[in-house]
């Protein structure tokens, strides 16, 4: 039997009491999202096979648009999260590597009021 080389005190109690809750927490939360996750799959199905069903007359189809449109807001709130998410850190990464070249890719250098020879005279400053 392993014995502990130190007591465990109340304060490590009371952590592992802690990141127990909180384990605990966080597998109730997950459980959570996917059963809300799993219930909006079989609606967007749902709405799916009835639309593909409701195909062949043109009023039905605009009916079932009409009753079930907002069903389609939250996969395109889902999708757009993570393109906005996308788009940013392209145009970020494009700011960046303009910063990089900017500061790496010296051109013209001006020392003072005189400039090094064969670089232009930078009117900027």
């Amino acid at each position: 039997m392993a014995v502990p080389s130190q007591p465990i005190t109340p304060a490590d109690r009371a952590l592992k009491r802690l990141e127990a809750e909180r384990k605990r927490e966080a597998d109730g939360q997950s459980a959570a999202w996917v059963f809300l996750w799993t219930l909006f799959v079989f609606k967007i199905a749902t709405v799916g096979i009835i639309i593909y069903a409701a195909s062949g007359s043109g009023e039905s189809l605009v009916m079932v648009l009409a009753t079930t449109w907002y069903w389609l807001i939250i996969p395109a709130l889902a999708l757009a999260g993570p393109l906005l998410i996308r788009w940013r850190m392209l145009k970020l990464r494009r700011k960046r590597e303009l910063l990089q070249a900017s500061e790496w890719n010296v051109e013209n250098v001006v020392i003072g009021d005189t400039f090094l020879p064969g670089t232009e005279l930078r009117h900027d400053r």
